[in-house]
């Protein structure tokens, strides 16, 4: 009986009530515990030489080992929990199907979960320095990996911490771990692939492999340097053979304490130089269009569609008192809770920062006020705000141009919104040279932080009447053509400003797109409802009776829900057109593929208009 309390206390204790009782521990090693009403995580579990045990440090201020955990879940007594642990296939205890190679026990075991922290599969360590991979297939761990997905190792952690470490198997990762650090890694020096790098963008990462391996520890770097400039390589003192690396170097700490262990480790981070790209010396040379195609590049990350790219610059312009920074305003609100914009498709929630030097701060939160009164809160969070006015920031200075590097940094929009451009510089508009200077210091914004930059502009005076395009926009030409998008918020075209409208015409506007990547769409009117001061399509052929555009059937269904019946819908469009350009409406919202169509039974065959599901870029 001995030997088996003293295997079941061997258990890695933290897997068990994570992958088998679902407790999520956060990067103190805290869990909500499941023995009493927690709201603040008070559950903690340690490793002390190979024993593991939990502790509560809330109200039930108690703790034990597994089988006093399972004891207190299952209201069992001693003996008829430990044949309970016996009578189940443990994740850590068993082997099974998996172990072909007799029936060998793994001295460990390391999980690999995904973003969202579900196992996919794991990795069985044994005595002799061999492996066996197994994969998490209808509930039951299946030996090798078959198509599994390859991950990175404590993935969810990696995902939520700013500073982590990169080594070169799962047992450094656990060393570190009980030093409260976040670690990762592929599997082995020779796992790591290029498309992990996004796991790290903007992170703080120390690379240390083990000893001999300091070539792929530089070739690590070279491809992390794409997303972060902030990587070290570490040189451990005292390690001088091969495959020795970091749980080797604590180890020979083992009479210092964690605390000091810690302390030297972290004054070792911080006398080590991050880590600068090699210049090449070799002469440059041209790719073939082969090489070229067969290069591995980062994806285009879209924003919001047609209007905002990472590492791409926009410009919004028109006239003044148009409306255009209601309409970035809007923009950015549908962003941060990841809902499309008009009819233009925002591919997820993201953080945007707003730079805001033109109107008051109590002027700017009666319009946000106003705005709100329709919007999620949920949106709040994602939304930053900086209101500069009387204190203008200026790009052309490079203190200024620091602090908003550090306000990046520290919290790390993803779309940036510099409201108005004028302000933020302080160069002459007309001349080329300083133009392009200031539209280099905002590409140097998107690029050093993989951000999105949109700046909104004014039109240039009503006497220029040649000009057109992006170069309607004030100042040099150079600001209509350096930019990747540009965003023309337009009068309302004179054909239809005799035609009968709900509001004034200044709440109406035709958004005009100049795109460098992608295909100009057509036109867009809008019309801003002023209680509100929200924008929402305003189809005028619509009301000329000429036509219904898809894209006001699949908005219709959207905000019945995302799906209603044909015949429900053709009363509400009738109401708008005639009857058969009602019908071609919605047939022409299916050749789009925004939505579906579902017979239903019933009298009369009705028929069940669904939304569509999209893929996004």
């Amino acid at each position: 009986m001995r030997e088996i309390i003293d295997e079941i206390r061997k258990f890695n204790l933290k897997e068990i009530l994570q992958t088998k009782f679902g407790l999520k521990f956060n990067n103190s090693n805290l869990a909500l515990c499941p023995f009493h009403d927690d709201t603040r995580p008070s559950f903690s579990v340690r490793n002390d030489n190979g024993i593991w045990e939990w502790h509560c440090f809330g109200k039930c201020d108690t703790g034990g080992d597994y089988i006093d955990f399972r004891k207190g879940i299952d209201g069992t007594d001693f003996n008829e929990t430990i044949k309970k642990i016996q009578s189940e296939n443990e994740l850590i205890s068993q082997t099974g199907e998996r172990n072909k190679k007799g029936n060998r026990k793994p001295i460990a075991i390391y999980i690999y979960r995904d973003e969202e922290g579900n196992p996919l599969y794991r990795k069985l360590k044994y005595k002799e320095k061999t492996y066996a991979f197994e994969r998490l297939e209808d509930g039951k761990w299946k030996l090798g990996l078959n198509n599994t997905r390859r991950l990175l190792y404590n993935l969810p952690e990696l995902k939520d911490s700013g500073y982590v470490f990169y080594l070169e198997g799962e047992k450094d990762c656990e060393s570190l771990r009980e030093l409260n650090f976040v670690a990762t890694t592929a599997g082995s020096v020779n796992s790591w692939k290029e498309d992990f790098v996004e796991y790290f963008k903007d992170k703080s990462v120390s690379i240390c492999l083990d000893v001999g391996n300091e070539i792929i520890a530089e070739k690590i770097a070279l491809d992390l340097s794409r997303v972060t400039n902030k990587i070290k390589i570490l040189q451990l003192p005292g390690l001088n053979e091969r495959e020795q690396d970091i749980t080797d170097w604590l180890e020979m700490m083992r009479d210092v304490s964690i605390d000091e262990k810690k302390k030297r480790l972290i004054e070792l981070i911080k006398e080590t130089p991050y880590y600068e790209p090699t210049i090449s010396t070799q002469k440059p040379r041209i790719e073939t269009l082969e090489e070229f195609l067969a290069r591995e590049m980062p994806k285009r990350e879209i924003i919001v569609q047609y209007h905002a790219e990472k590492e791409a610059v926009s410009i919004l312009a028109g006239e003044h008192k148009r409306g255009k920074s209601l309409y970035a305003t809007q923009l950015a609100l549908r962003i941060a809770e990841g809902k499309d914009f008009l009819n233009f498709i925002v591919p997820k929630p993201r953080k945007i920062l707003l730079y805001q030097q033109e109107i008051s701060e109590p002027s700017m939160k009666e319009r946000l006020t106003k705005m709100l009164k329709r919007y999620s809160p949920s949106v709040l969070e994602n939304f930053l705000i900086k209101n500069t006015v009387g204190n203008l920031v200026k790009v052309t200075n490079s203190s200024h141009r620091k602090q908003i590097h550090e306000q990046v940094e520290t919290y790390k929009p993803e779309l940036i919104i510099f409201d108005p451009f004028s302000t933020f510089h302080n160069r002459k508009e007309n001349d080329e040279k300083e133009m392009s200077e200031v539209i280099d210091y905002f590409y140097e914004i998107a690029k050093k932080f993989c951000v999105a930059v949109l700046l909104i502009h004014h039109y240039g005076k009503p006497s220029m009447v040649s000009r057109q395009g992006g170069h309607l926009l004030r100042g040099h030409s150079i600001l209509g053509d350096r930019p990747d998008i540009i965003i023309l918020f337009n009068r309302l075209p004179k054909k239809y400003q005799n035609s009968p409208l709900p509001y004034a015409q200044d709440n109406y506007a035709e958004v005009e797109f100049i795109l460098r990547s992608d295909a100009k769409p057509d036109n867009l009117i809008i019309e801003r409802d002023p209680e509100n001061l929200w924008y929402r399509e305003y189809d005028l052929y619509n009301q000329l009776g000429r036509k219904i555009l898809p894209e006001r059937v699949k908005n219709i269904i959207q905000e019945n829900g995302g799906e209603m019946q044909q015949a429900e819908l053709m009363m509400m469009l009738q109401k708008l057109a005639s009857k058969q350009v009602a019908f071609n409406a919605i047939q022409e919202a299916k050749q789009r593929d925004y939505i579906e169509s579902v017979p239903l039974k019933g009298q009369g065959n009705p028929i069940l208009l669904k939304l569509k599901g999209r893929e996004v870029f």
